[in-house]
């Protein structure tokens, strides 16, 4: 509704009185009003105005108002009640029971949006008799301010509300993830538990990159998706891919995206054609592997807020830990496993190998952060110095030092970071067996458990070496003795485990010592006493395992 000041039309004719009464001419009373900020109007008991001050007169040409802006002599009661409007409307209630002496006042909140702003007003009419005669004082305050501050304390305290309630949804959601027996069922459950609140989330998916074409294609659903996956579904693999939610995929970032009227992509444009505000994609990422994306549709008005975005991230990394804790159980406990071999021709190994011209064998690596590992590498034939002097010229190889010496060649300690293909396998749940780099090209053998889905390991593995080439895939029998999981090993933590191991490959336990604890503490960026302490409560967890099978 607009101004109703600025409705009302002046129809006093030319030379005619503008007011017929002593409110215009005290000039006490004309210099007081006129002081206000607020727009002031007097009316008289048939509604007809007497007197307005000069923000009233301001604010009606500033308004472009047709006629005299001080609209003296207009029936301010008459415009309100032809008005089609239902502020108008209201108005013109309240003002015919403050004339009638019903009610003493009257006040009511209104918009009155210019082209350019949102603005909105207080009407109130007070009630009172000047020498008999009954008049109202009718005041419009702007109150833009107020409303907007009212605004932005509703809107923070929806947020605040809605982070509660997703802070609430994936809390319960993260402890149900851990329990699942296979991929299918944990993703399955996590589009489940996302839709139980359809007020907050509306359709869930989980998607992967197709490692034929590059395209994504959907794993699980929940939820009333309204036509999206049939409209998805008609769009071809590089659509798909050249998509939002492909990108955001590939580049492995939280991706938002609110409706539009024109969407970039047709795979947005299927999800804003099936309702939803806007859209989430999440990846689900561990380390340095990507196990695929959640994405998340709403209907809300105000979608996805930033804090909400931080929270679902970090759900998606919780999915990627779980799924990738998933795989290596599977791995660990399987009777087969499939062995994969594969060729890298890029990487801070394979490099190294070049420069130097000489073979290279993994004997042994310790990951430590994601995407970094401590490997233990065995140069045939190579000088030692030269090895160090061509390390130093790679930005990914933190550092490189000889060792330990077996059946008469050199062992060199590499720490890697972002550029190890090995830590890239493991890190993507496979068991590395075997590395080799031999004339420019690194061959690796890991072992994944039988349900891994081949394509999207080695999409994941391309992710970092687009170059990379599966070379053979076979299954192999695991014998129960031979497993991971019955090894006198599994009883060790994560680090106490790493540091037994680093201290074998680094000849620790070779007399006289290859490498002393100080220099295996430094490796792992530890002060040498918690060296220390690690290393002697997991020898003594190896030697209990190892007496207490004899025993039995």
């Amino acid at each position: 509704m607009s101004n109703f000041g600025n409705n009302i039309e002046s129809d006093s004719a030319e030379g005619a009185p503008t007011t017929r009464s002593v409110f215009r001419s005290h000039p006490l009373a004309s210099a007081s009003f006129d002081t206000l900020p607020t727009q002031v109007a007097i009316l008289d008991g048939h509604g007809e105005i007497v007197y307005t001050n000069e923000a009233w007169r301001e604010f009606g040409e500033a308004n472009d108002i047709e006629g005299d802006p001080h609209t003296i002599g207009s029936n301010y009661l008459s415009v309100t009640e032809t008005a089609n409007d239902e502020s108008a409307t209201t108005a013109a209630e309240g003002l015919k029971a403050v004339l009638a002496g019903e009610r003493e006042e009257f006040a009511f909140d209104y918009p009155c949006h210019a082209p350019d702003e949102k603005r909105w007003f207080t009407m109130r009419a007070v009630g009172f008799v000047h020498e008999g005669e009954r008049f109202v004082l009718v005041l419009h305050l702007n109150v833009t301010d107020q409303k907007l501050a009212e605004q932005r304390a509703r809107q923070h305290n929806q947020e605040l509300e809605t982070s509660n309630r997703v802070g609430e949804l994936i809390r319960g959601l993260t402890q149900r993830l851990f329990d699942a027996d296979s991929r299918e069922q944990l993703e399955q459950g996590l589009c489940d538990g996302l839709v139980v609140e359809d007020d907050l989330y509306s359709f869930a998916w989980t998607t992967q990159r197709d490692v034929n074409d590059d395209g994504i294609r959907p794993r699980t659903f929940a939820g009333d998706d309204d036509g999206f996956l049939d409209a998805a579904g008609d769009l071809s693999h590089q659509t798909r891919a050249e998509s939002a939610v492909g990108i955001a995929t590939s580049e492995r970032c939280v991706h938002h995206e609110l409706a539009d009227t024109a969407p970039e992509d047709p795979l947005s444009q299927a999800v804003f054609e099936s309702g939803a505000s806007g859209y989430v994609v999440v990846p689900m990422a561990y380390n340095e592997t990507t196990h695929g994306s959640l994405i998340v549709h709403t209907t809300r008005n105000t979608p996805f807020t930033e804090s909400e975005r931080t929270a679902l991230g970090l759900l998606g990394e919780t999915v990627g830990y779980a799924i990738t804790a998933l795989e290596n159980r599977r791995l660990l406990n399987a009777d087969s496993v499939v062995e994969l071999e594969l060729a890298v021709d890029t990487s801070a190994i394979v490099d190294l190998s070049a420069r130097v011209d000489c073979p290279v064998r993994l004997d042994g690596f310790v990951p430590l952060a994601s995407g970094t590992a401590i490997l233990y590498l065995v140069f045939s034939g190579c000088d030692g110095d030269r090895v160090r002097e061509e390390a130093a010229a790679i930005p990914a190889i933190d550092r490189v030092k000889a060792v330990a010496e077996r059946d008469g060649k050199q062992v060199f300690e590499a720490i890697v970071s972002e550029d190890s293909a090995v830590a890239t396998l493991a890190d993507a749940g496979a068991n590395v067996t075997e590395a080799v780099v031999e004339e420019g090209t690194g061959r690796v053998v890991v072992e994944v458990s039988p349900e891994t889905d081949v394509r999207e390991f080695i999409a994941t593995v391309r992710g970092s070496y687009p170059t990379a080439e599966l070379l053979a895939k076979r299954t192999v029998e695991h014998p129960v003795d031979a497993r991971p999981d019955v090894s006198p090993l599994a009883g060790l933590t994560d680090r106490q485990r790493s540091i037994v191991e680093a201290s074998y490959h680094a000849g620790y336990f070779e007399w006289p010592r290859d490498s002393s604890g100080t220099d295996i503490a430094a490796s792992f960026d530890i002060s040498p006493p918690t060296f220390h302490q690690h290393l002697q409560v997991g020898l003594g967890k190896l030697l209990s395992s190892v007496v207490e099978d004899q025993s039995a």
